[in-house]
Order: C-alpha cells, then sequence, then structure tokens
C-alpha cells in the first residue's frame, strides 16, 4: 500500500497592500461606519439674501445711489494687445509677400523664359502645391488677425471718445460704500486704486418731456403755415408769391426744430414737399383782390 501523504499547505499569493490584510479570525470583526454627518438643510429658495457681487450691482443700478459706476479703461493694456496684434499682422504681411516671391519665381513659364502665367485662385485651390495652401492659410491667418485687431481698436476709440475719467470724489464715494458694506474681497476693490486709468459711464439724465405751457411757440406754427393764404391776395407776382411761401416754410420749420419733438428726416422731407405743392397751387388759383 502506498502511504498517503498530507495535503500541502495551499500556495500564498502576495497581497497588494500586506500591512492592511485580515486574518480569518478578524473577518467578522469588520463592521461600517456606524455614524456619518449629517446633511444640512436644503436652501429656502422662498427668501432672498443680498450679498456679494449681487448687492454691489444693485447698488450701481439704483437710480438715487451715491455710488456711480466707476470702471478701469485698461488703457496701457489695450495698447499693448493692439502692439501685439499688430506686429503679428506685420509678420503674416511678410511671409505673404515671401511666399508670393517664391511662387513667382518658381513659375515653369518664367523658368523657361516665357510670359508669366496668369495667376488663378480655382486652379490654386485644387493644386497639390504646398506653397498654394501656404498661401491661402496665411491669408486666413491675417483675416482673422485683422478682424480681432481693428475690433479692438473701434471698441478702445469709443471708449476713450465717450467715457469720461472719475474724479476724486466718484472713487471716495465708491471707496466708502465698500468699506461699509464690504460686498467683495478686498483683494477685488483695489481697481479703485487706479485713478488715472479709471473712468465714469456716460450715463445720460432721463430728460423729461415738455409741457405745453413749456412752448407756447408751438401753437403759433399752424396759423403762421396758413399766412401766405392771406397774403396771396396782396402780392400779385406768382414768384412773390412763392418766395413768401418759401420764407414762412423756413421760420415754421426752424420753430418747429427748435421746440417740437424730433422726427425723420423723411417725414421731414414728405411733409415739407406736400405742403409747398399744395401753396403752388393756391399761388397760381388765387386771384389778386381789387381795390
Amino acid at each position: 500500500m502506498h502511504a498517503i501523504n498530507p495535503p500541502a499547505d495551499p500556495p500564498s499569493f502576495p497581497t497588494p497592500y500586506p500591512h492592511e490584510a485580515l486574518q480569518p479570525s478578524q473577518w467578522q470583526t469588520v463592521t461600517a461606519p456606524r455614524s456619518r454627518p449629517t446633511a444640512p438643510d436644503p436652501p429656502d429658495l422662498t427668501q432672498r439674501t443680498i450679498g456679494g457681487y449681487e448687492m454691489l450691482a444693485i447698488e450701481l443700478s439704483a437710480p438715487r445711489s451715491s455710488v456711480q459706476p466707476v470702471y478701469r479703461r485698461f488703457e496701457a493694456l489695450n495698447h499693448r494687445i493692439l502692439l501685439h496684434l499688430q506686429d503679428e499682422i506685420t509678420e503674416l504681411e511678410e511671409h505673404l509677400r515671401e511666399t508670393d516671391e517664391t511662387i513667382a519665381q518658381l513659375d515653369p513659364a518664367r523658368v523657361a523664359g516665357q510670359q508669366q502665367t496668369p495667376a488663378s485662385r480655382r486652379a490654386e485651390a485644387r493644386s497639390c502645391d504646398e506653397l498654394f495652401h501656404r498661401r491661402t492659410f496665411i491669408l486666413g491667418r491675417s483675416f482673422q488677425k485683422m478682424e480681432q485687431y481693428y475690433r479692438v481698436l473701434r471698441d478702445f476709440q469709443t471708449v476713450t471718445k465717450y467715457a469720461h475719467s472719475a474724479d476724486a470724489a466718484h472713487v471716495k464715494a465708491y471707496q466708502d460704500w465698500m468699506a461699509q458694506h464690504t460686498p467683495v474681497h478686498d483683494s477685488e476693490t483695489r481697481f479703485l486704486n487706479c485713478g488715472d486709468d479709471l473712468m465714469l459711464l456716460n450715463v445720460a439724465p432721463t430728460v423729461p418731456p415738455q409741457q405745453p405751457d413749456q412752448c407756447p411757440s408751438m401753437g403759433y406754427i399752424p396759423v403762421l403755415l396758413m399766412l401766405p393764404l392771406l397774403l396771396y391776395s396782396l402780392i400779385p407776382s406768382i414768384v412773390d408769391r412763392l418766395a413768401a411761401t418759401l420764407l414762412v416754410a423756413f421760420v415754421a420749420t426752424a420753430l418747429f426744430a427748435a421746440r417740437g419733438p424730433p422726427l425723420p428726416p423723411r417725414d421731414c422731407l414728405i411733409a415739407g414737399g406736400i405742403y409747398m405743392f399744395l401753396m403752388m397751387v393756391l399761388a397760381v388759383g388765387i386771384p389778386r383782390s381789387s381795390r
């Protein structure tokens, strides 16, 4: 009979974290955490709590607030961006000139001593020559950079033209309000220290409409327009009648432009043309009164 050998110990495999290996006797002792942090209550969205930049924006939008909207021009940064874009466009312009010169000198007809081949954008688009595609890429890149350049230049010119420099009183009122309410961090209010670079938005005040008693001359315009009808009976010549009509129309237009509400130029021309046509018909048809 063969001797029965005892079974060998099962092979042991290395555990990925030896220091965290658990013995069989410890399996029953591992339990999940008994307590977890309690979740906070959801916010009550029916309330409105004002703070931070929302508080500052509401204050700047208030019509009677002592804090006026003050912002930075970023004048030096605008010049820096314009200079950067300008040099990029200049560099692209130089690359385009070099590419054009290379294509012109490598023209097969020119190399053969013949007349230069006429250029064709359509043929270049279907060509496999890398120089043609490079030139198209440079043109597209130049368009993108010029669009950025002119947009920055136009916006900067508009800001420089219409925005006014903020005086010390506006800046002081802004700083006092920020120190009292502290809606944002101190590091985000340092823009108020850039005195020469600060601008005050040109917010046009609301002009109340004029009342009828504030423009008494408007009531005389209809009477003034009818004045030529009274003069036609005294003026024999048609030319003199038309001259008097033009004079009356000019005076009425000046009064209306100074006192009346603004009208589009097209409407003014139509109204003036209709008036002059009617006056011309009446100037010819009304006879002179006999004495």
